[in-house]
């Protein structure tokens, strides 16, 4: 799981800007969207590694990970025109806002999206990117 101060960043930087749906927060259940647009954060890896051994409390810790973060709309809403525009215009300024970003008193740091993809799932058509991070922790 990504640290908390990692999850606190991606959680206040949309919360400030994201104002056009309901989010789907990391494991907060239950979420039924109803059929609605949201928009869905994951942390789906984080990995670690102690690059530096010292008295306790001194460790230093590497860390990486990605936040995946998917905006879905349902199939047949508005998906055509001016509407579907909007949306990606919505979504790529969002992940613009992300990166590069420096995080947690500079511990932290979000850099370019590594991947991005369009596809149908359940009913919805889902635009999803993955942004990912470096992050250090002391302790």
């Amino acid at each position: 799981m990504a640290p908390d101060d990692v999850v606190a960043f991606f959680r206040g930087a949309i919360e400030s800007y994201w104002t056009f749906t309901l989010v789907k927060w990391p494991n907060e259940q239950p979420f039924d969207p109803n059929s609605q647009p949201y928009l869905e954060l994951q942390f789906p890896l984080y990995r670690e590694q102690l690059a530096s051994m010292g008295a306790p409390g001194a460790d230093y810790l590497a860390g990486e990970g990605a936040a995946h973060i998917a905006l879905l709309t349902p199939i047949g809403g508005g998906l055509q025109g001016a509407s579907s525009e909007q949306w990606q215009t919505r979504f790529n300024t969002l992940i613009a806002s992300l990166r590069p970003k420096v995080f947690a008193n500079g511990l932290g740091q979000t850099f370019e999206a590594q991947t991005s993809a369009s596809y149908e799932d359940d009913g919805y058509f889902v635009r999803s990117t993955a942004i990912a991070y470096a992050y250090q922790k002391f302790g």
